[in-house]
């Protein structure tokens, strides 16, 4: 071996080696780079979609229709619903009966009864969704279903209460013109993807299914609430026989948070109990501060004369308790004790409105059905 040789090709050697590993680093370098670069660009172009409905939460719309305005939104009778609810107990038969005769009664309070009664809504659910659907053609008979929905409900004196959940102005949701949509044109109109609205009205419970991009909804551009982003009113069924209305803001990452977002209302109720006496215990679980009422209810018939001396028999809803009180947080129990109880029939549908209103922020109310049974007097000796 040559010496001379070894000692000349073992610096080159070693050089070589070291440009290789230069060249190698960076590549590696320059590569991370511009995959940084190329995460960054895609995150910025991606808007960042939030739920200005109050408590960050759809608006559900159906369940507050009576079951009159409900049928014919539906297309179908109060009769076909009622045979929907496939309620075989006699008790609760009674009951769902009494309310589906009663004009005021609403869709809501029919599924609060079958809770009540531990009773499955899954067969009436399905028979709504069923009618949304629309043979198929959701896409084309959901935006209808809703404007129907919203006349009823403006009728009723609620489209103030609807608009202050969807955070915005009542003039904004009467004058919304929904159009057939779905899941992928929603992602163009909000510059994001469909994954991203979908994933978004999951969160805010609008849709208790799976989205995909073809899903069918509703849609319109409203005015926009948070500066420099886009507003837009999605209708979609919820999945649990109703449809609901949630007001999506698409702002850039450096954008304004949507107004009062940083006040929640949501709040749940723990747990409804009925004492021996006959008084009703609700327990609820508050985030903060603010105000915390709940009235009790029920349905009365009244005889009322007419102009030709004759009586007919309208059904009322009847205040029966009330209790309200300021409330730090946390969780709280109050009592409502029934006016006139010994005056009621032995066993009475209450409806529980249970109404939370944070401190700076709006109100949100939760509605559920018990059964009070008044307790027998004692025997005389």
């Amino acid at each position: 071996m040559n010496p001379t040789r070894h000692r000349r090709s073992t610096p080159f050697g070693s050089a070589a080696h070291t440009a290789r590993v230069a060249l190698l680093v960076a590549a590696i370098a320059i590569g991370c780079l511009l995959q940084a670069q190329g995460a960054a660009s895609a995150s910025s172009s991606e808007a960042t979609l939030s739920v200005s409905d109050s408590g960050g939460k759809a608006a559900e719309l159906l369940h507050r229709l009576t079951i009159p305005q409900a049928a014919a939104a539906l297309n179908t009778t109060p009769a076909k619903l009622m045979l929907a609810t496939e309620v075989t107990n006699a008790t609760a038969s009674a009951e769902v009966g009494e309310l589906f005769a009663s004009p005021t009664a609403t869709l809501g309070e029919v599924l609060n009864l079958l809770a009540a009664h531990g009773i499955s809504a899954e067969p009436l659910e399905h028979a709504i969704n069923g009618l949304l659907a629309g043979a198929g053609e959701s896409a084309e008979q959901l935006p209808g279903t809703i404007s129907a929905a919203l006349a009823d409900l403006a009728k009723d004196g609620q489209i103030g209460a609807v608009a202050s959940e969807l955070g915005l102005p009542p003039a904004a949701v009467e004058a919304a013109h929904l159009l057939p949509s779905s899941v992928e044109r929603v992602a163009s109109m909000l510059d994001t993807t469909s994954e991203h609205v979908g994933s978004t009205l999951a969160r805010a419970g609008a849709a208790t299914r799976p989205l995909t991009a073809s899903s069918p909804l509703a849609a319109a551009s409203v005015e926009r609430v948070v500066q420099g982003g886009e507003t837009v009113l999605v209708g979609t069924p919820t999945g649990t026989g109703g449809v609901s209305l949630t007001t999506i803001n698409s702002t850039s990452a450096s954008g304004n948070a949507p107004a009062g977002a940083g006040v929640s209302n949501a709040f749940s109720i723990v747990s409804i109990k009925v004492t021996k006496a006959g008084a009703i215990q609700e327990t609820v679980r508050l985030p903060g501060p603010g105000r915390l009422t709940i009235n009790a209810s029920m349905l009365k018939r009244v005889a009322v004369k007419s102009r030709s001396s004759r009586k007919r028999s309208l059904t009322r809803r009847t205040t029966l308790a009330s209790a309200a009180t300021t409330v730090s947080g946390g969780t709280r129990t109050l009592t409502l004790r029934l006016r006139g109880a010994s005056h009621l029939p032995k066993r009475v549908l209450v409806r529980l409105a249970t109404t939370y209103t944070p401190t700076g922020g709006s109100a949100n109310t939760i509605q559920r059905s018990v059964t009070v049974r008044r307790a027998a007097g004692r025997k005389r000796r």
